[in-house]
């Protein structure tokens, strides 16, 4: 009887051992598949063109909700619905971000338990809750096709130690968690970074192509107090010329009480033609926080300028802050209530920028206070202007004419390759109001202390040269609150140069 119990005890604890062996050794399904999805992408290759959407959610650490961008693909262009399908300028974060997907090859599969998604950051921001850590929420991008099929999905989770190139990812709806390269700054919710920050095109070195400035205008407003004066009151009036190494200030004004005398010439201090070439760097980068669509009849009129356009067609720009339109110049200019810039380019294009009131806060960026801001462009007919006919010259067949005529022609070439520059130019900005930040507004438009000046009735010109320039630019950094967000992927990482491929030697 005891050999009995003994033996069955024997075989009990024989079939243990075997069932742990089997155990041990069976080819179970989840891990097999892991093993096997080690090495190899984690999605099917897909075709760029078939990605005609673009859903991008982060968590915002300040709200503790959920910040989305969403795009779509309109023919052969990128637009943001939400903005009343503004076209996306930054097209190099655009392409960055659909293929993205394409070739993430699964370095290891981390985990099939649901539980440490919070320890490796890869929470689903649409279904943060508030007792989550903030570090556990990853970034969610979504790839979809004219359909709205998702082509590829996934959550971007925390870096790897000692590795930042690498992060851990999930498949939203899944829990596995695996180990890819990623760069997550490409995922950007900020219609900012969408946008190019230098939407006058202008050039920012030798090697891009661009506008190359060769004088400013800059006109400071502030909002009257009454209303006969047209909503503004105006501070100053600056014109600046750009020459080879340096920046000149050809005259600073300030208003007067005087009728006969509106204006009265001030000789520039050191302070002020540091402040006033520093506006010049201001122009690039130039950030937008947000964009409103213009009604038909004024985008019509921007894309266009006429001076047969009936000035009441811009009667609702008033509530932007433009008052007193006019036509001059070959285009519509405004008086802002915030202030003016024109730029003269060596190709005959001048560009303007009229700086209206204060707009809303936008919930897309963290922009505290920003302004509305237009911008148009015309041919610069004072810069290209018409070849006189020298005196006594006949319009016949002699070398002399013949001369003459080939200036003529190059002259024409000339503007119509400018005018097409600028139409160019209107067609993108027409439609527009664009919001820039106060900071932006204060670099372009700066604050010139007025009482240490003094009057002179024929100022001498002052040569500012660009290292006043970039002084006045890191101060106007430095007084800006810190970021730490990378620029837009086409961002070129210098402001622009003045040297003597871009600007004129005049």
């Amino acid at each position: 009887m005891k050999s009995a119990k003994q033996t069955t005890l024997l075989m009990l604890i024989l079939a243990a051992i075997s069932v742990v062996g089997a155990m041990a050794y069976y080819p179970w399904p989840e891990a097999a598949v892991a093993d096997e999805e080690v090495g190899k992408p984690l999605f099917e290759e897909y075709s760029a063109d078939k990605i005609r959407g673009i859903d991008i959610v982060e968590l915002d650490s300040e709200s503790r909700t959920p910040s989305r961008i969403q795009l779509g693909r309109r023919a052969e262009k990128w637009v943001v619905p939400s903005r009343q399908n503004f076209i996306v300028s930054n097209s190099n974060l655009v392409s960055n971000v659909v293929n993205s997907l394409n070739d993430r090859t699964v370095y290891d599969v981390i985990s099939e338990n649901k539980q440490d998604h919070i320890q490796f950051g890869v929470v689903d921001p649409d279904q943060f809750s508030a007792n989550q850590n903030l570090d556990s929420v990853g970034k969610k991008l979504t790839l979809t096709d004219r359909n709205k099929k998702t082509i590829a999905e996934l959550i971007i989770g925390s870096p790897v130690k000692n590795d930042a190139s690498k992060r851990y990812v999930r498949i939203p709806g899944k829990p596995r968690i695996y180990l890819v390269d990623f760069d997550d700054q490409i995922l950007r919710t900020q219609f900012t970074f969408w946008v190019t920050p230098n939407p006058m095109q202008l050039k920012t070195s030798e090697a891009v192509p661009g506008f190359s400035l060769t004088g400013l205008r800059i006109r400071k407003n502030k909002p009257a107090i009454d209303e006969g004066k047209a909503g503004i009151t105006p501070v100053y009036d600056a014109q600046l010329t750009a020459g080879q190494q340096r920046l000149e200030i050809d005259s600073l004004q300030i208003p007067t009480d005087s009728q006969d005398n509106p204006w009265k010439k001030l000789r520039t201090i050191p302070a002020q033609e540091a402040q006033l070439a520093g506006s010049i760097r201001g122009l690039f980068p130039m950030l937008t926080d947000d964009v409103r669509r213009k009604k038909k009849s004024p985008a019509r009129a921007f894309k266009k300028p006429d001076a047969s356009t009936e000035a009441s067609v811009f009667k609702d720009l008033t509530g932007y802050g433009f008052f007193s339109p006019r036509f001059e110049d070959g285009l519509w200019k405004f008086d802002g209530e915030s202030g003016s810039v024109e730029v003269s380019t060596r190709e005959g294009v001048l560009l303007s920028i009229s700086i209206g009131r204060v707009g809303n806060q936008n919930s897309m960026s963290k922009a505290k206070v920003n302004h509305f801001l237009m911008i148009n462009a015309a041919v610069d007919a004072k810069r290209l202007k018409e070849p006189p006919r020298p005196k006594g010259l006949a319009d016949d067949d002699s070398d002399e004419n013949k001369k003459f005529r080939r200036i003529l022609d190059s002259w024409k070439e000339s503007v119509k390759a400018a005018q097409s520059l600028a139409d160019d130019l209107n067609a993108i900005h027409g439609d527009w109001f664009y919001l820039v930040s106060e900071d932006t507004v204060n670099r372009l438009l700066p604050d010139i202390t007025i009482a240490a000046t003094s009057a002179s009735a024929d100022p001498p010109k002052s040569n500012t040269s660009t290292e006043n320039a970039d002084d006045s630019t890191e101060k106007a950094a430095s007084d800006a609150p810190a970021t730490t967000e990378p620029q837009p992927a086409e961002t070129p990482a210098q402001a622009p140069e003045t040297s003597d491929t871009d600007v004129d030697k005049n």
